[in-house]
């Protein structure tokens, strides 16, 4: 009989147009080889509705709630400061689909349980079962980044409110990562620097560094691009409202660019990604730059 492994997701993870989500779907489509695997997430963009039929092919089932971005940011914030949790935790967290979760779980107990980003191992925590049939389960946690250090550095950046916020959220979190550690059997980072700079705050040997993949079919150079060049041209792509997105292209523009141009003056640079912020497509006043936004192909 299969493996049959609970994916919970913090976001829904497709279509994989951003890091957190390439990660988690690729993940999820390996353990699909040979696992049953039951997929529980939330979903807070409309548009990634119409992607649920898609997942429902490498899924034996699918539980998910939908949910207004700047409605739960704002409820998340005052729930939090009520208790002495993260915000995100909150803001990721359904009674709906805790329910429909614990509902499956009573009548079809799981092996595994895998766990995408920290904000899901809520589902974990709140269940009915967390003491009962999930304990006989293995538990998987991909922190993918060291999120609570992340804040950190955000803080150290935002004005004296946003950084009241952030550093709130960063000291939460942390505890909410020590509580993880404990509890759960494994836990993933993306890198050998994470995983480093985890063991720094948090010591544990169950830490492991996974790096991301690239679909070597998918990405293949023997791509024919629908766009003809006739001049030498680099892409920088990612989610470029992503604030260490946002500043890598500016210090590749302002560092990078006219060095290479001093051997290449032709040389121009594409800024690829969904939702470019105000100060990248300022970068376009010079002839060189061009700041696309979403593209349906990044290959191209």
């Amino acid at each position: 009989m299969p493996t049959r492994v609970l994916f919970l997701c913090h976001r829904f993870p497709y279509p994989p147009n951003k890091g957190d989500k390439i990660r988690s779907f690729n993940i999820l489509k390996y353990l699909t080889h040979t696992n049953t695997v039951i997929l529980g997430c939330l979903i807070d963009n409309k548009k990634d509705l119409q992607y649920v039929s898609t997942l429902e092919k490498h899924t034996k089932r699918i539980f998910y709630d939908h949910f207004s971005p700047k409605t739960k940011k704002v409820i998340s914030l005052i729930k939090a400061m009520c208790t002495r949790k993260p915000i995100s935790v909150p803001y990721f967290y359904s009674k709906n689909l805790q329910a429909a979760l614990d509902t499956f779980i009573e009548a079809n107990p799981v092996d595994i349980v895998f766990c995408s980003s920290s904000p899901s191992a809520e589902y974990v925590f709140r269940s009915k079962h967390y003491q009962g049939s999930l304990k006989k389960a293995y538990w998987v946690m991909d922190f993918i980044d060291f999120d609570s250090h992340k804040w950190q550095q955000y803080a150290a950046r935002k004005n004296i409110f946003l950084s009241l916020i952030y550093n709130r959220e960063a000291s939460y979190l942390l505890e909410y990562e020590k509580r993880i550690t404990k509890e759960f059997n494994q836990l993933l980072l993306v890198s050998e620097e994470e995983k480093s700079l985890f063991q720094h705050y948090i010591q544990t040997e169950k830490i492991h560094a996974i790096s991301n993949g690239v679909d070597l079919d998918f990405f293949n150079p023997g791509h024919v691009s629908a766009i003809k060049l006739k001049s030498p041209a680099l892409v920088f792509t990612g989610a470029m409202d992503y604030w260490p997105n946002i500043n890598g292209a500016i210090w590749f523009v302002q560092k990078v660019l006219p060095r290479i141009q001093t051997i290449l003056p032709e040389a121009s640079l594409y800024i690829v990604g969904s939702n470019p912020s105000k100060r990248l497509k300022q970068l376009q006043t010079q002839n060189s730059v061009t700041v696309t936004g979403f593209v349906n192909d990044v290959r191209d």
